[in-house]
């Protein structure tokens, strides 16, 4: 039986190591088109094992890239509220007011951070697909992506803004409008760091 490689796991991850059986090349029962073999019969199921561990390999694939996503905000958000911070020690005096201070040091950490994460984002997500690919960096993808992601900002930076706010001086329906504005942040996000897969090569 012919064996082919994953096109979803990429070379060089530990889970690219992992090959399987194309479902297209199993065997039916019988004679003509009849039905799969029911795996059930079987004490070890030979035809569902390696499309299981397919499936297995694609959420560890999943769960390792997501962490990646984690770490990569997190680690933008950090450095954001540090050039914050630093952007406060050289703009605003010693002796300003606290309440102006923190005022700018919010708005700087908003814009910077509104930055920094889309960037550092998009750059992890070119290169994932990079490796799944197989291919080079790609400086214009990522530069596609980062202005892709910068609307992701609005969802979050809409919130702190209504939390922040006296509660009497909120819109009416500030709720359902963050919802909104969020859902709207999600999809910006999805289109931003989604992996897209090498395409599948035609049987020979």
């Amino acid at each position: 039986m012919k064996v082919v490689s994953s096109p979803i796991l990429y070379t060089g991850h530990p889970v690219a190591q992992v090959r399987f059986l194309d479902p297209r090349l199993f065997p039916s029962t019988g004679t003509g088109s009849g039905p799969v073999e029911d795996c059930s019969q079987h004490s070890v199921p030979e035809a569902c094992s390696p499309r299981l561990v397919a499936r297995l390999m694609l959420v560890l694939f999943w769960c390792i890239t997501i962490t990646r996503y984690l770490l990569a905000g997190l680690a933008a958000l950090f450095s954001s509220i540090v050039i914050s911070f630093l952007t406060i020690q050289l703009f605003i005096p010693a002796d300003e007011n606290p309440v102006i201070g923190g005022l700018f040091w919010l708005f700087a950490l908003l814009a910077e951070g509104a930055l920094l994460v889309p960037l550092s984002l998009a750059i992890t997500a070119e290169l994932v697909e990079r490796r799944v690919q197989a291919r080079q960096f790609s400086w214009s993808n990522a530069l596609g992506r980062f202005l892709v992601a910068i609307p992701m900002a609005i969802g979050p930076v809409y919130a702190v803004f209504m939390v922040t706010r006296m509660e009497d001086r909120r819109p009416a329906h500030w709720f359902q409008m963050g919802v909104l504005v969020n859902c709207i942040s999600a999809l910006f996000a999805y289109l931003a760091l989604r992996i897209r897969k090498q395409p599948m090569q035609p049987l020979s």
